[in-house]
């Protein structure tokens, strides 16, 4: 195994090592002397720095969506909107809006997949592909996250390719007003029962609405929701010998009120249609800096996100639950507003970093105060890019198309006596990538054939990663038929 490193800005830069893509090896440049996995690197080695994209691969997959009427009827003419997950942030951005045909349906066509070891590193999603909302006249708007264990008679993924249906039953409204705990309207709070798949964060135009200056608002597009009778209890679905099974029903809705100076609010609703008021408790603020932990510079567009903790001493956690979120200014400077009397962790997001040490605590937050905690730092993330060597001929193997082998890194903290494991991702011609390694963090790599063309040679390497540094690792293995390297697909 041959480990070269160097360092890189941020996660855009690739290098290339000498030789041809267009034959079925390519040849390393072997060093004189293999340097140990924590030295630099040593001189001699030829890098160059070429754009982005060939370490961004992303897979993509053709959605397609059915919009129907409870009877299974088309509708013809829904707007549907297709938001991809950021791989980074978590967060849903938007790639198109198209209509459906006379059949109801509509394809997105190159929907980016999010980055699986970015993903799971990060957040801790790896099966998640996109968000979809679909909306129509005197319609209730409907939302749904496509992803690997969705409710199969709903949606389904098979190789690139992913299908779902979105039933549209008819709209129903809420409204009310928002004020302060004085009693006094607030303009400009955004009142909605969606969210993004994977963060707080309103899905604009869905099922949500703006207050006026008189703090009143209105929600067109929502299901009908009445409380049932029997609401409280536990509904019983199935019995197998002493085992049973159910659900307590519900006797509410989560509806969610959010404004920058008063952040994000649950209320329990328990009709629509129908009026339904909220009043938004007293805040403080805590405040802020992000800093890249090795220069200790400040980071400008810092997606930071405080969170309220469960409280036992509180009683109903929803009844007291706060967050808010804000974007860090030129200074890395950040301002949160949130619901006083509360404990905070404060949370951060930014391409191409992690959040290096434990998230900041408020313990507790007084209204009309200011608590000032200590700085965010986040240190850039690495990157390791692997490529499979032949034992006998000292080559990288080339692969024409995604190979029946997978390249495993497993890590681990100092304080951990268990590894966890992330598959690299398999970008183009030898290289298997693995974006967000994690300083500080110690890895190991395997190789898993599921063919019968590469034998794995066991072998045990331990690496760090330093930040936003890139570690090119090269991996013996045993090639049964020179010429059957390639992966072939019937």
């Amino acid at each position: 195994m041959r480990i070269t490193r160097f360092g890189v800005l941020g996660l855009a830069a690739v290098f290339i090592f000498g030789g041809s893509s267009s034959l079925p090896f390519v040849a390393a440049d072997p060093p004189d002397q293999l340097p140990s996995p924590t030295s630099p690197v040593t001189s001699g080695i030829s890098r160059s720095v070429v754009p982005q994209p060939a370490d961004r691969h992303a897979e993509t997959i053709v959605l397609t969506v059915v919009c129907e009427t409870p009877d299974g009827k088309p509708i013809v003419g829904a707007d549907v909107t297709c938001f991809e997950i950021d791989t980074w942030t978590g967060h849903s951005r938007v790639k198109t809006t198209l209509k459906t045909d006379a059949t109801g349906t509509c394809r997105f066509d190159g929907v980016a997949v999010p980055l699986p070891d970015v993903s799971r590193v990060l957040n801790g999603h790896s099966t998640v592909f996109c968000d979809v909302a679909a909306k129509a006249v005197g319609r209730a708007s409907e939302v749904r996250t496509l992803n690997v264990g969705g409710f199969p008679a709903l949606q389904h993924i098979k190789g690139a390719t992913g299908w779902m249906k979105l039933i549209l039953k008819r709209a129903q409204t809420l409204h009310g007003r928002v004020t302060n705990s004085k009693g006094n309207p607030i303009e400009g709070a955004v009142v909605y029962t969606v969210r993004h798949a994977l963060s707080s964060l309103p899905l604009d135009g869905y099922c949500s609405a703006k207050t006026d200056k008189n703090g009143e608002y209105e929600i067109t597009d929502l299901k009908e929701w009445l409380r049932p009778k029997d609401a409280g209890e536990i509904k019983i679905t199935s019995r197998q010998g002493n085992t049973v099974t159910g659900q307590v029903m519900p006797d509410h809705f989560i509806v969610h009120v959010w404004h920058p100076d008063y952040g994000q609010k649950w209320a329990e609703c328990r009709a629509c249609p129908g009026e339904f008021n909220v009043q938004m408790p007293e805040v403080g603020s805590v405040t802020g800096r992000a800093i890249d932990a090795t220069t200790k510079a400040p980071l400008q567009g810092v997606l930071v996100h405080a969170e309220a903790q469960p409280n036992r001493r509180a009683g109903d956690f929803r009844a007291t639950y706060s967050s808010n979120w804000a974007i860090t200014d030129r200074n890395g400077n950040y301002r949160l507003a949130l619901r006083a009397g509360n404990e905070y962790l404060v949370f951060s997001s930014f391409e191409g970093f992690i959040q290096n040490k434990n998230s900041p605590r408020i313990n507790a937050l007084h209204a009309n105060d200011t608590a000032t905690t200590d700085d965010i730092q986040l240190v850039r993330a690495g990157v390791v890019r692997a490529h499979l060597i032949d034992a006998a001929s000292k080559q990288r193997i080339q692969f024409s198309s995604k190979p029946q082998v997978a390249v495993v890194l497993h890590g681990r903290t100092d304080s951990s006596t268990e590894d966890r494991d992330w598959p690299a991702e398999f970008a183009e011609g030898d290289t298997f990538l693995m974006r967000a390694a994690i300083p500080d963090w110690t890895y190991s790599v395997s190789v898993e054939s599921k063919g019968g063309t590469i034998s794995p040679r066991p072998s045990v390497t331990a690496l760090n990663v330093r930040p936003g540094e890139t570690v090119e690792i090269d991996l013996p293995v045993d090639v049964k038929k020179p010429g059957a390297a390639r992966d072939k697909r019937p």
